[in-house]
């Protein structure tokens, strides 16, 4: 995730109520679970092409858990449903 961008230090305890679970897999190779804000992936698509980024918070351990990300759109190769 080097290109990915921290933008809260501290992890965020509650989740907004349109909240689903996402793979993210990198142009890089890399990739992440994360918490965004979006009623199913079609919003998400289109909020991406929007603001030519991804917003979340990352899902995966204890030292990364609700911690805010911003991904750039042009190193986001798939994102898939998790929970869908």
């Amino acid at each position: 995730m080097s290109d990915t961008h921290m933008i809260n230090p501290r992890p965020i305890s509650d989740d907004p109520p349109d909240t689903r679970v996402v793979e993210i897999h990198m142009t890089d190779g890399g990739s992440a679970w994360m918490l965004v804000d979006s009623a199913d992936l079609d919003d998400l698509k289109g909020t991406i092409n929007a603001r030519r980024l991804l917003c979340g918070r990352l899902i995966g351990g204890a030292g990364v858990n609700g911690r805010g990300v911003l991904i750039p759109a042009d190193r986001i190769q798939m994102v898939i449903d998790v929970d869908g």
